[in-house]
């Protein structure tokens, strides 16, 4: 199964049916022939440029999705059927925790650690 959130299938339904492509060349209307240098295109003109000089691509929006899944905390067998890997592992390689995500997770462990640790107050029972 393919997923697609409301609002997008709301656009795409909006758009004119000008062929059978998803994605297609509105004066010949037959399929793009490069869809990776079109969207390059685009990201370079809306400023998507890395540190590094490289340019977003497509693939680097399907990381951020499901690594953004990840750290909404969604299941990791969820987050599988929306990627459509056939195995986990796949799913896995894909996450990308950043540094405050992780931070916040420790943060909370911890915090859970020294909960546990704390010496318990048992003079109530003393009567």
């Amino acid at each position: 199964p393919r997923f697609i959130s409301r609002k997008a299938l709301k656009l795409a339904n909006a758009q004119p049916k000008i062929s059978s492509y998803v994605f297609s060349n509105p004066m010949t209307k037959t399929k793009w022939g490069s869809l990776q240098a079109s969207f390059r295109r685009a990201a370079i003109r809306a400023g998507l440029v890395y540190k590094d000089g490289s340019v977003c691509r497509i693939q680097d929006l399907r990381h951020d999705f499901l690594s953004c899944a990840g750290m909404a905390n969604l299941n990791m067998m969820t987050i599988k059927e929306f990627a459509g890997h056939a195995d986990v592992r796949s799913t896995q390689r894909y996450l990308h925790l950043t540094n405050d995500y992780l931070n916040e997770a420790y943060q909370l462990l911890d915090a859970k650690r020294n909960e546990r640790e704390q010496p318990r107050d048992d003079s109530r029972n003393e009567e």
